[in-house]
């Protein structure tokens, strides 16, 4: 294998891994969110039960604490978001501001999105939250933001993804091990 190959897979390998992971996101300290001036959050699962429109009491009072003092935004590629949930999440979560795209994270697409809808230029200085290592955690580390890694707070709704979060978990593992 070449030089180039084996950087090549190792940054790629370091996408993966996110700079903090916690059991719940109301495990994360005000302390270390304080520090950034935007928090973006992932939606399905993180905030938001993946089988229904709301989130917990806990995390939506947490939410709501969080964010009168800080930027924050919901960040959702979920089609189910895109045709219904959208109005609903962006009541029960005002003042946080809700970004719902088709594209799919990782994408540039979906920065972009951020971006204007956020009026900002970059997202430097910006932390994002999520579940999922292959979309929130990848997104993150690919545009330079800080990740947190959090267990989700349901059940999967979709059999396929079970399977799917198994290996993204594993792969995590092989991450970790790989770019030590």
């Amino acid at each position: 294998m070449s030089s180039h190959s084996e950087t090549s897979s190792a940054t790629n390998m370091k996408n993966l891994i996110p700079q903090y992971e916690f059991d719940r996101i109301t495990d994360i300290p005000d302390s270390l969110l304080s520090q950034f001036e935007l928090i973006i959050f992932d939606a399905d699962n993180t905030l938001v039960l993946d089988k229904k429109v709301e989130s917990t009491p806990e995390i939506t009072e947490w939410l709501k604490k969080l964010c009168g003092d800080k930027s924050c935004i919901i960040v959702s590629n979920s089609p189910s978001f895109y045709r219904w949930r959208g109005e609903i999440l962006k009541e029960q979560f005002a003042p946080t501001g809700v970004v719902l795209s088709r594209f799919r994270k990782p994408s540039k697409k979906i920065y972009r999105a951020i971006l204007k809808q956020t009026g900002r230029e970059t997202l430097d200085n910006c932390i994002i939250i999520g579940d999922r290592v292959l979309t929130d955690v990848r997104f993150g580390n690919r545009f330079g933001l800080t990740t947190i890694l959090v267990k989700p707070i349901g059940r999967y709704r979709w059999f396929y993804m079970y399977p799917l979060v198994l290996f993204e978990r594993a792969l995590l593992v092989f991450a970790k091990r790989y770019t030590k």
